[in-house]
């Protein structure tokens, strides 16, 4: 019984630190509100971009790892192959909290890992770093859970900082998009979940996220989990530093692939070496955008402020838009007739002399929040005290 005891003491003093640390010990913040797009002048991420020197990519990824503890089968050498033989030029491995260094002498090895192991999968893309952070809340995260999160990682300025399927388990919703600041992209397209409502919720405040579309590949022997998505980076070579550029300037767009059911891995070998279609240009003459895909699209929409479409053009690889002085921003979406499809970036208003209020912890509430889980944890080591002193009489 005694014993029982100290394990039941133990037990729950762990569970009570973590929630207590998670919930009162973390940095309160405060959320000022975020203001849409605005101003006279109109950024387009694709003004240099050219038809050419696009570069295919996928930043996640899952092989065998931490002795089968975590999701994912294989080697790191079989998925560079599969990914090698689709014709991807940067492929990377993003293990749960450990950056897998094979293929680090090649020039197109970029490191990455995926962050996070909270229930509500509450996780990150850490993508051109080494460098991991191992620290996560556990249970359902508050919105300073989330921020302090972002904030940790973004200790390492060269790395790109993405929301990974925040759809997944709601795990970051909409709402957490007006307010949330300090990344970089937000994986809007993964095998299986697309995240839309959360990109438009994050560009609707003004918020310049860009998108990342993955497979979040865990078996890279399965046709079927393999060239799904992917990120179409423009880059003159697929070198570490210019694919991150390209995905922190917003040069580059995610694409759904077409999946034909029951298609076997040497088919789609085959399949993918005819090729995609693409984007052309992207130009603003005036107020009005012009695009031009390398395939007649079955539709190409413009969508802009609250995820609401404002135009679309049917059967054809060229449209134009009208910028009008309503619009905050606006991204384009083409649908092909196989199933594929392209998500641009946005081209949206701003102002450089006006900057969005970024999150701030609140020292004051942040203060009494650690007094009072200072008081909690004090209340419980009291409690055990006599518990475990009554057990020993």
């Amino acid at each position: 019984m005694r014993i029982l005891r100290w394990i039941l003491v133990v037990f729950t003093g762990l569970i009570l630190y973590a929630a207590v640390n998670q919930y009162l010990f973390c940095p309160q913040y405060s959320f000022p509100r975020h203001h849409p797009f605005a101003g006279t002048s109109i950024f387009n991420p694709y003004e240099h971009a050219d038809s050419v020197n696009w570069k295919q990519c996928n930043f996640h990824a899952h092989v065998h790892a931490w002795g089968g503890l975590t999701h994912g089968s294989g080697t790191a050498a079989e998925c560079w192959n599969v990914y090698d033989s689709l014709g991807y030029d940067v492929h990377c491995i993003s293990d749960y909290e450990k950056v897998n260094r094979y293929g680090e002498g090649e020039p197109n090895f970029i490191p990455a890992y995926e962050h996070g192991y909270g229930m509500l999968k509450n996780h990150h893309g850490v993508i051109g770093t080494f460098r991991v952070n191992y620290g996560d809340y556990i249970f359902p995260q508050t919105l300073s859970n989330k921020q302090h999160m972002l904030d940790c990682l973004q200790e390492n300025d060269s790395a790109v900082i993405a929301i990974n399927h925040p759809v997944l388990r709601n795990g970051v919703s909409p709402d957490d998009f007006l307010r949330l600041h300090g990344y970089d992209a937000i994986e809007v397209l993964r095998s299986g979940t697309h995240s839309f409502p959360q990109w438009d919720s994050a560009l609707s405040s003004g918020h310049a996220a860009y998108i990342i579309a993955d497979d979040d590949m865990h078996d890279s022997s399965r046709p079927n989990e393999v060239g799904k998505n992917c990120t179409w980076i423009h880059a003159q070579s697929a070198t570490r530093n210019e694919i991150l550029t390209g995905l922190k300037s917003g040069n580059a767009y995610g694409m759904i692939i077409a999946s034909p059911k029951g298609e076997t891995m040497q088919q789609k070998f085959q399949r993918f070496k005819s090729g995609f279609p693409k984007l052309n240009s992207l130009r603003i003459t005036g107020d009005t955008l012009k695009i031009s895909l390398s395939a007649t699209a079955h539709a190409i929409r413009f969508i802009g402020q609250g995820g609401q479409e404002k135009f679309m053009a049917q059967q054809t690889a060229t449209s134009a838009y009208y910028f009008q002085p309503a619009d905050t921003y606006i991204r384009i979406q083409a649908d092909f007739d196989d199933g594929t499809s392209i998500f641009l970036n946005p081209v949206f208003r701003f102002d450089e002399s006006v900057q969005q209020p970024l999150p701030f912890i609140n020292q004051t509430r942040t203060a009494l929040f650690r007094i009072a889980g200072a008081v909690v944890l004090l209340i419980f080591a009291v409690a055990a005290f006599r518990l475990l002193r009554k057990t020993s009489l």
